[in-house]
């Protein structure tokens, strides 16, 4: 299934960070490097090439962790979500807030969809099992994300089989969970992001020498990459844009030069009661066009910055209003490139920026509104609130996750840290454990709320009404791949017969997710002991592991059950229908497909199992209508629709209609040759090549070979068609290329 792609509008430009970076190294030993990504998205991309190409020799290289950047989701216990509505935008790269939520590759969700949750997979199983072969197999991706990964796998000297079949074991999903949880702690969801030396995650300059200067001044790599930022006294620097260079202790330091005598005027415009703009940068500090741009600072209240404001779409603050005389100046056209605001219209002779960028911690994101002819900001509380406890003013941040509460009452963190500060500043303990008890079951997965009401009720010496709050962190662990913890606690609750069936389960879970299945097996046994009569989603954990171990009998009996129970997970559906489809039980498979569409509509799998029972049990007719009402759904169902089509009508002896679906399918996935489809392609090539359509079986071949290069069968049939074609050079090509991979066939004259 393809995956839901999500559209983003990225701001375009770049503003450097709170401050200046000035070239003084503290500790002149070199650091490590976690670059945090995601594989498809185009400024990690960049970013990595250049980390890259500083690394001259492996000893650096060994300095950098890659760290991925996606989402993992559980059905029974969602993840916790962010409460800020208005999420900022983000010119410096791609953010991940506001992914869908729902998984689109297993159990995890990348906001390039499933291609790059694969290829972050891979990545993760190279530098585990191989990683003497990564830096190769990275410099091939980046050198062009778009060819098939096998082709890079073979010229990086990696085993494509073994390859392919860790990537998609539950082994490399654990590792990848564990991958992805170290961004998930630091907060970060904008690719590409650093930490350098364990310090707090920073924005990478988008320029490479600008990268080049921030990782050699802060010794993350040395040598031949970093002359000319080291430097002796007497010795020039290299030069950079609106500064002045200078050499101190060995180092190229640089200040902003004097305003020049061409500068335009700017104004930065702050509301007074802007929290959250609290220490917001001078304008010197907007990288090295401070030189050129005349700023003044504006409180929002002020008569100048009203007037600049009135009928400017702004959504938050601080604002930059530069004059459109910039557009006069030779320099001009360059400073709105690199503010990312080329394509901004002029409203009265100015351009405006919303310096909204997520690593401002003083950004402002709130409602901004008209009255009384006045233009006023209300900042979110929330962000107040977390900015006012970080500051240590507990009573204000107090009041805040109150403000919070009185328009969101299910705001589960706001409740949860209005609870610290009760518990550990006021010592109010007992209105603090009801507040945590509160985001707790408003939200059984968030773990800080969890761990603290566990902590209020062992400190009250309540210990047994802490035992729900234990399981339900279980499993939220369980959740985020923390086996180890969850397995503890589940240990320790198992010993109450009240939480003995949760324990169990909870461990042959575990079990299961490691791949130990027998012992998974002991333990869900242990269950049906205890509650011989368990629930639909604790019937289709069981059953999956019967059919996992080839015990498909027990295992159908025990997907009947989660089907049949009054509250059926929708995934016992899809399991028992693909149980049938093994064993061939074409009637039981039918019947069980119509009674799954029926239950759940909107799972388009049923369809299909629908349209194969039809086929195996002799009414092909009845299953085209079937399979073509789905080319009007979502693009997935469409696609493999199209696929079906071809398939049933060239066996039918409909070969024109069979071409009509080839070549639809052809359509969508000779755009985006995902080697997942390589069979089925292959397939849709026969059939167009014995229909002796050899202008789409060209299609059809070429995208075979475009998914694996080493495909020799490919390669000679488009050998066959370019002969059909009457084209002798592209078929000697063609055949040249078999041989290289292998193909026995003789030269020709």
């Amino acid at each position: 299934m393809y995956a839901r792609r999500i559209a983003y509008v990225l701001l375009g430009g770049l503003i450097l960070s709170a401050a200046i970076i000035l070239f003084e190294v503290q500790n002149k030993n070199q650091k490590n490097l976690n670059f945090f990504w995601m594989p498809y998205c185009p400024y990690g991309q960049d970013a990595a090439r250049v980390v890259l190409s500083l690394c001259t020799d492996e000893n650096s290289f060994k300095k950098i962790q890659f760290y991925y950047i996606a989402r993992e989701f559980s059905d029974s216990i969602p993840l916790p979500s962010t409460v800020i509505k208005d999420q900022p935008k983000d010119s410096t790269g791609c953010s991940s807030m506001g992914l869908a939520l729902k998984p689109d590759f297993e159990r995890f969700a990348s906001l390039h969809g499933a291609k790059e949750t694969e290829e972050g997979i891979r990545q993760v199983v190279i530098q585990k099992k191989w990683p003497e072969k990564f830096r190769t197999y990275l410099a091939l991706f980046l050198k062009n994300p778009n060819l098939p990964w096998q082709t890079r796998a073979e010229k990086a000297d990696l085993p494509v089989k073994d390859l392919e079949t860790t990537t998609l074991s539950p082994q490399a999903a654990d590792w990848f969970s564990a991958n992805i949880y170290e961004a998930a702690e630091r907060g970060i969801d904008v690719s590409p992001r650093v930490v350098i030396g364990g310090g707090r995650p920073q924005t990478l300059p988008q320029a490479p020498e600008g990268i080049r200067y921030m990782l050699c001044s802060l010794s993350v790599i040395s040598g031949t990459s970093c002359q000319g930022i080291t430097c002796q006294e007497g010795q020039e620097c290299p030069v950079k844009f609106g500064y002045i260079a200078t050499c101190q202790n060995g180092f190229c330091t640089y200040t902003p030069e004097p305003l020049q005598p061409d500068a335009v005027d700017a104004y930065l415009i702050v509301p007074q009661n802007c929290l959250a703009c609290k220490g917001f940068p001078v304008v010197q500090e907007l990288k090295g066009w401070s030189s050129h741009l005349n700023v003044t600072h504006l409180a929002l209240s002020d008569e100048k910055a009203q007037e600049l404001l009135r009928g400017v779409e702004v959504q938050s603050f601080p604002v930059l209003a530069i004059s459109s005389e910039i557009g006069k100046r030779t320099w001009g056209q360059e400073c709105l490139n690199e503010l990312g605001m080329t394509n901004n219209e002029t409203k009265d002779g100015w351009h405006y920026l919303a310096l909204d960028r997520p690593q401002y911690p003083f950004s402002i994101y709130g409602h901004i509104w008209e009255k009384d002819n006045t233009i006023r900001v209300s900042i979110d509380p929330m962000i107040s609130a977390g900015i006012l406890l970080k500051e240590g003013d507990s009573e204000l941040a107090a009041n805040a996750y109150r403000q919070v509460l009185a328009l969101d009452p299910n705001a589960y963190p706001a409740w949860n840290n209005l609870g610290t500060i009760l518990y550990d500043d006021l010592n109010l303990r007992s209105a603090a454990g009801a507040m945590f008890e509160t985001a707790c079951h408003l939200n059984h997965a968030y773990q800080p709320a969890l761990k603290n009401a566990i902590r209020y009720l062992i400190d009250a010496g309540e210990p047994d009404r802490a035992i729900p709050y234990k399981a339900d962190l279980a499993w939220s662990l369980v959740m985020a791949g923390n086996y180890e913890m969850a397995g503890a606690i589940f240990n320790e609750i198992g010993t109450n017969p009240q939480y003995a069936f949760n324990a169990h389960k909870g461990l042959g879970y575990i079990l299961v997710k490691l791949g130990s299945l027998q012992p998974a097996l002991e333990q869900l046994t242990t269950c049906v002991k205890i509650d011989p009569q368990p629930d639909s989603d604790f019937c289709n954990l069981l059953a999956g592991v019967y059919y996992r171990l080839g015990k498909n009998p027990e295992a159908r009996t025990w997907y009947e059950k989660a089907v049949n129970n009054p509250k059926p997970v929708a995934e016992a559906y899809s399991n028992l229908c693909t149980l049938l489809e093994t064993e061939g039980a074409w009637s039981e498979l039918l019947e069980n497909a119509t009674k799954g569409q029926a239950t759940l509509p909107n799972n388009h799998e049923f369809a299909f199992f629908q349209a194969e029972a039809l086929e195996k049990l002799g009414h092909p007719q009845e299953a085209i209508p079937v399979l073509e009402k789905l080319k009007g759904l979502d693009a997935a169902s469409q696609f493999r629709a199209d696929y079906e089509l071809a398939v049933l009508s060239a066996d039918s002896g409909h070969l024109s209609d069979a071409q009509g679906f080839a070549h639809d399918y052809l359509g969508v996935i000779k755009s985006n040759p995902d080697s997942k489809f390589l069979d089925q392609t292959r397939r849709i090539a026969q059939l167009v090549t014995e229909a002796q359509d050899y202008s789409l079986a060209k299609e059809a071949w070429q995208t075979v070979v475009r998914m694996k290069p080493s495909d020799t069968e490919a390669h000679l049939r488009l050998a066959d068609c370019y002969q059909q074609l009457g084209k002798p050079a592209e078929r000697k090509e063609e055949l040249t290329l078999a041989r290289q991979f292998g193909a026995d066939v003789p030269e020709e004259n």
